[in-house]
C-alpha cells in the first residue's frame, strides 16, 4: 500500500481505519448481491440477516441463495424470495460482509450504518443499530472513477446509480436466454 505524507510532514496509510474498510467490504456485497440477485436498492436495505438463505436442490445438489422480501419491505406490496442468479456465491459475498459489520444478529438489518458523530449538533449522533447504510455517495464516487457515471443515447444523457446494477442483471439474465416472466417474478 502506498503512503501519502502529511502536510505536517508525518505518514499516514489510506483507507485503513475500520470505519473505512467496513464501508467498502459494505459496499462490495451490496453491488455483488444487486448484480446476482436484481433485488430493488431499497429492498436491499431493508433486509435483515434472518432472511438470507443458502437452500439446497435435491435434485441437482446445487445451492441456491434465496433473500426473502416482506410485503412491507416490498415495492409492490407482496411478500416474494428473490433467487441468486450465481447459486451460492451471494450467500458467500453476504457472509464475507457479515464478518465486518458491527450488527450480526439474525433480526438486524444487512447493510447498517456505523454510529458517528453528528456534524454541527453537540453530543448527538447518526447512524447505529436500525439504520440503513446510505450508499449514495460512494456508487457515485465510484461510478464517476470508472468513468461509467453517464451514458449518452441519441442525444439524451442518462445517468447511472446503483439502480443500473439491477438493470445489468436482467440484461445479463435475458442474454442467458431466461424466460421473460420467471425473470420477472424474480425481480418483483
Amino acid at each position: 500500500p502506498q503512503r501519502r505524507k502529511k502536510k505536517t510532514g508525518g505518514l499516514y496509510k489510506p483507507y485503513r481505519s475500520p470505519t473505512n474498510v467496513r464501508a467498502w467490504e459494505a459496499l462490495r456485497a451490496f453491488v455483488l448481491t444487486i448484480s446476482n440477485t436484481g433485488i430493488r436498492v431499497q429492498e436491499l436495505l431493508r433486509i435483515r440477516w434472518e432472511q438470507v438463505e443458502l437452500r439446497e436442490d435435491v435434485s441437482s445438489g446445487l445451492l441456491y441463495t434465496i433473500i426473502h422480501v416482506t410485503k412491507s419491505q416490498s415495492k409492490t406490496g407482496k411478500r416474494r424470495s428473490v433467487v441468486a442468479r450465481n447459486f451460492g456465491k451471494t450467500y458467500e459475498y453476504l457472509m464475507r460482509w457479515k464478518k465486518h459489520a458491527l450488527f450480526q444478529e439474525d433480526n438486524d438489518l444487512i447493510f447498517t450504518s456505523d454510529e458517528r458523530r453528528a456534524k454541527n449538533r453537540l453530543n448527538k449522533t447518526t447512524g447505529g443499530k436500525g439504520k440503513p447504510r446510505d450508499f449514495q455517495f460512494m456508487i457515485k464516487t465510484l461510478l464517476r472513477e470508472l468513468d461509467l457515471h453517464e451514458k449518452e443515447e441519441d442525444g439524451i444523457i442518462y445517468k447511472r446509480s446503483a439502480t443500473s446494477l439491477r438493470h445489468f442483471y436482467c440484461s445479463m439474465r435475458l442474454m442467458e436466454g431466461c424466460p421473460i416472466k420467471p425473470l420477472s417474478d424474480n425481480m418483483g
